[in-house]
């Protein structure tokens, strides 16, 4: 029985899977989970607000962000197209794996672009798209761009690879509850690849 498996059953009687798995019509052979981009970004926001906030630091380093990370909160499913836009300095995350595509599709409906997230303070605005399966279309970002953050926009993309290295390194001084956190986070980004 996997661990996969053994976690399903455990919180069966508590709340059901929020991960559907059954054969992709993409790949042939693959598993699919359906919200597995929504739920990776909320276990991501959760390890930010609810570990050391070393963690949040070595994240936002990634980025070049040098604002103290007590300062930061976090939004979920953004649908604020106002706030953001303020922010002295906003950027626009994508986050994919290693093996993501990354194409154009001038069918794309702008109408439903809504972020995954979104982790901000006074002066800086992270907006951020999580691809796990699917591709990194280049007008979702750029409708995300132009709905809730503004022209003056950086754009960035970070891997879950890399995302799960520099965990894996914070990991070390992190007090035992939290290594347990950000190792159950690393364990679900392996589950991803």
């Amino acid at each position: 029985m996997t661990a996969w498996t053994q976690s399903t059953q455990i919180y069966s009687g508590i709340r059901e899977s929020r991960f559907l798995r059954r054969p992709s019509s993409r790949r042939e052979g693959r598993l699919r989970a359906e919200h597995v981009e929504n739920d990776v970004t909320k276990a991501l926001l959760n390890v930010f607000e609810h570990c050391s906030r070393e963690v949040l630091g070595a994240f936002l380093k990634l980025l070049n962000v040098k604002d103290h990370p007590e300062t930061f909160e976090f939004d979920f499913q953004i649908t604020d197209t106002f706030s953001y836009r303020q922010k002295p300095k906003r950027i626009m995350l994508a986050l994919i794996s290693a093996s993501t595509s990354r194409i154009s599709n001038s069918s794309y409906i702008v109408e439903r672009s809504r972020p995954d997230a979104c982790v901000f303070n006074k002066d800086t605005a992270v907006l951020i798209e999580a691809k796990t399966q699917s591709p990194l279309v280049k007008e979702q970002i750029e409708s995300h761009i132009k709905q809730y953050l503004g022209s003056t926009t950086q754009k960035r993309t970070i891997t879950w690879e890399e995302i799960g290295e520099n965990s894996k390194t914070v990991r070390k001084s992190l007090p035992p509850g939290d290594q347990f956190i950000v190792s159950q986070f690393c364990a679900f980004l392996n589950w991803l690849a």
